[in-house]
């Protein structure tokens, strides 16, 4: 990747659950996307694994304890990252999650490319950016690894990009995929 590679973040905001659906199936699951797209999600009591995931019905939006309040899908193209807000989003529930009236869900598209249709429909964010990869193999995230991986001396880590502002600042960080690698001790 080139030093100089431009960036974009929109700003997607108000969604409906299958508007944030729709977007990442516009954004996130197409070609080179296919199979190197990861998610996970959240809220204050649990947080799903990083997970490889083939299609939207796969991205995490719920866990035991009910709704996640937020989520992120991401390769190496691009990163759609969400917060639910509202109060149907922090409620506990039993009975799996359903979209409900007032719920409403604020997304950041992080991306390499302008995305015409998003100038008239998002607010662009951070005017020029530029993206950068950690020049370093071992620049990541190191994150929790499952026993299974570790009994084979792998961990898990998480790659990233950074979006740079015309001050030099890093203005956004986005995630790029999960890494196995192999990590002896001793």
């Amino acid at each position: 990747m080139s030093a100089q590679q431009k960036g974009y973040a929109y700003r997607m905001h108000p969604l409906t659950l299958d508007d944030l659906k729709a977007y990442i199936e516009q954004h996130m699951f197409v070609p080179p996307n296919a199979g190197q797209v990861f998610a996970f999600g959240g809220n204050t009591v649990n947080l799903s694994p990083i997970a490889n995931v083939a299609k939207v019905d796969d991205i995490p939006f719920e866990g035991k304890h009910g709704p996640f309040t937020f989520g992120h899908v991401f390769s190496q193209q691009a990163e759609l990252r969400w917060k639910c807000q509202g109060k149907p989003c922090r409620q506990q529930q039993d009975e799996p999650h359903q979209a409900q009236q007032g719920e409403i869900y604020d997304a950041l598209l992080l991306v390499e490319h302008d995305i015409a249709a998003l100038r008239e429909q998002a607010l662009k964010l951070n005017g020029p950016l530029t993206v950068r990869e950690p020049k370093h193999d071992n620049a990541s995230i190191v994150l929790d690894t499952p026993r299974e991986a570790e009994r084979r001396h792998k961990r898990w880590r998480l790659g990233y990009k950074e979006y740079v502002g015309e001050n030099q600042a890093v203005s956004f960080v986005g995630y790029t995929m999960r890494i196995e690698r192999e990590e002896r001790t001793g």
